[in-house]
């Protein structure tokens, strides 16, 4: 009869278990619906910054027949292909695609609220869930044009299914927790990590029952095996190498760790920060130093190979870096990359009411307080601080922003939870000296993590001036100068307003405003070379040769690798009557970047003039398959072939 009892005890509990999920469901999807719905009138709504337009041509060409692509994935490609399905249901919409990343983000906060359910308690899966539905980034990030809803979501799965595992093995949670980690991998590659420790955890954990721990080791590694080896046959058919799923950790690890290196994200070749330049300028970078073709893994372990080395010279500067990252992946601040939470919070009632309670640095030193609270338990348990702990160190040896520390959100939440669910087990259910300790630290943890914020006018200047530069892109130069302005009224001294500004000035030919923005971005960043370089494009323009020459090569003092200047200074040189002299800058800018179409016509055109017409021709065929639609080098390669 007890044993009845008990089983209907148990079967109410887990009904009323499931009213919960439904309740946070809810209240995540009407939060994040109605964050969607008032940005939709913001200007950024309809744009595609940063990595978000390059997922996003990714996609339409999936979408349009390009299912495998020709070459090896450089970015992880399960959000390009999730974009692909979207649009070929619904088409390019920004609403309809925000809208069901709200679904999935409603759905990874009911997977966390029951993964806490599991590991902890039911009161602190239900806190979970309602710390995730109404957590100010991930509203936020749920919103992107971003794959972070994707990593939420995978993850949040996989400790639902982990949470599963603890009390016995079931091989069906162990495939499913395999294949979350699996479409993990393919979203975030470090989290490949995860799987040598889960493996060592199931071993660890049930080893009093080695037949059932081998079965859900087993079924755990086929469902990565299922999900990873498509990748990477399909890598292999298209590049003839073995690829598990991309070939960006070399170059993103050098990116992190070498003398340049700041602890934010930098790109190889400075003023190509866009991700449809990360693979071309990894390669052109690093066959130019070697001296010949690389495939793609060649290419990778150039670049780790010197990353390896820095470190090894450097220990000092490298151990430096490494605390400067650590401070930025525990700062309260959302830490800009394309796009800040602040100036979506500006146009977003629902995001900046959360952002005053649901931030980081609040649940930072509540986690603090609930691992004290789950002490007891730290045997059943210690997969997830494993988990957090492994995640953490791995975007500390490459870069940290708000994104890239997303994931470590849902370890996070979890402790919270526990902690407020059981505070008074820590606070009056234990000895003084343990309550004091709990308290102290979570105290010590609230200074740390608040103590040095960057400044949120600072992110909202970065997110302003990356829409003025793609609205100044698409023509829309009024829009894009009120853009600059605003960048400018969050920063002054931010030299890549004043240098996008200068720009519309010139294009509205007001050369002198123009000019006065390019050398104050000059004076603000002296390492800063396009401002130089806009500078004296402006003066030649005017007819002032001597003067444009002279600050174009200033400007190659300052960036010696920079393609167009050796192409600018070239068409000054000429305009001296300086042909030869022309011809070689020309050349030289080709050396610097071999696709740079610009640089082909010009030459092309200037060995037209000698009679060299072979070489010309060759040269403009190049300007023209790499811009087809540039009609100016279309006729000037007529013009010579006929």
């Amino acid at each position: 009869m007890a044993e009845s009892e008990n089983g209907i005890e148990i079967l109410g509990k887990e009904r009323s278990f499931h009213w919960v999920c439904l309740f946070v469901f809810v209240v995540a999807f009407t939060h994040r619906a109605f964050h969607v719905l008032q940005i939709r009138s913001a200007a950024f709504f309809p744009l595609k910054l940063g990595d978000a337009q390059s997922y996003h041509e990714w996609a339409l060409r999936i979408a349009g027949g390009d299912w495998v692509g020709d070459e090896v994935f450089y970015q992880a490609p399960l959000y390009p292909y999730f974009l692909a399905v979207i649009y070929f249901l619904f088409g390019d919409d920004p609403f309809v695609l925000r809208m069901l990343q709200a679904l999935l983000g409603a759905l990874s906060c009911v997977f966390l609220a029951l993964a806490g359910r599991r590991f902890f308690s039911p009161a602190a899966g239900a806190i979970a869930g309602g710390i995730l539905a109404l957590y100010a980034p991930a509203v936020f990030f749920d919103a992107m044009f971003q794959k972070s809803v994707l990593d939420i979501f995978f993850l949040c799965f996989l400790l639902w299914m982990l949470g599963g595992l603890v009390g016995r093995v079931d091989p069906l949670r162990c495939g499913l927790a395999g294949a979350a980690l699996g479409c993990l991998i393919l979203t975030r590659e470090n989290t490949l990590l995860f799987a040598p420790a889960i493996l060592l955890w199931l071993g660890v954990v049930h080893r009093a029952n080695r037949r059932e721990a081998v079965k859900g080791v087993i079924a755990f590694l086929l469902a990565i095996a299922t999900i990873l080896l498509p990748v990477t046959a399909r890598n292999y058919t298209v590049g003839g190498e073995f690829q598990l799923a991309t070939s960006a950790f070399g170059s993103v690890f050098y990116i992190g760790n070498s003398e340049d290196a700041t602890g934010d994200y930098r790109s190889l070749r400075p003023g190509r920060g866009d991700a449809r330049y990360e693979l071309s300028d990894a390669h052109l970078l690093a066959e130019q130093e070697v001296g010949r073709a690389l495939s793609s893994s060649e290419m990778s372990r150039y670049w780790a190979r010197k990353a390896v080395e820095y470190i090894v010279n450097n220990p000092g500067d490298w151990l430096r870096l490494m605390g400067r990252n650590l401070a930025i992946a525990v700062s309260a601040t959302e830490r800009v990359d394309t796009e800040d939470q602040y100036t979506h919070a500006d146009a977003s009632l629902p995001l900046r009411w959360s952002g005053y309670v649901f931030n980081f640095g609040l649940l930072a030193p509540l986690a603090v307080f609930g691992v004290w609270a789950a002490w007891p338990q730290r045997r059943r348990v210690a997969i997830l601080v494993v988990l957090a702990v492994i995640y953490l160190l791995s975007i500390l040896l490459f870069f940290v922003n708000a994104r890239y520390r997303f994931p470590l959100v849902p370890f996070l939440i979890l402790f919270a939870s526990v902690g407020i669910a059981h505070w008074r087990t820590v606070v009056l259910g234990s000895s003084r000296r343990y309550a004091a300790a709990s308290l102290l630290s979570v105290a010590a943890a609230a200074i740390v993590v608040n103590a040095q914020r960057d400044s949120k006018d600072a992110m909202r200047a970065v997110t302003e001036q990356n829409i003025a530069t793609l609205l100044r892109e698409q023509g829309s130069s009024a829009e894009a100068k009120l853009h600059y302005q605003k960048s400018l009224s969050y920063l002054p001294s931010y030299a890549l307003a004043h240098t996008g500004l200068g720009l519309i000035l010139r294009e509205q030919g007001d050369n002198q405003a123009a000019k006065e923005r390019f050398r104050r971005a000059i004076e603000l960043d002296s390492a800063y070379a396009e401002p130089r370089n806009h500078l004296a494009m402006l003066l030649l323009g005017e007819g002032d040769v001597e003067q444009a020459i002279a600050v174009f090569e200033d400007a190659l003092i300052v960036r010696p690798d920079y393609a167009p200047l050796y192409n600018n200074l070239a068409k000054a040189e000429f305009e001296r009557g300086r042909r030869v002299e022309a011809e070689e800058l020309y050349r030289e800018a080709l050396k610097r970047d071999p696709e740079y179409a610009t640089a082909h016509y010009n030459l092309g055109m200037l060995l037209g003039l000698k009679g060299e017409r072979p070489e010309a021709i060759e040269h403009l065929r190049a300007a023209v398959r790499l811009q087809p639609e540039w009609q100016q080098a279309t006729d000037g390669l007529a013009s010579l072939e006929h």
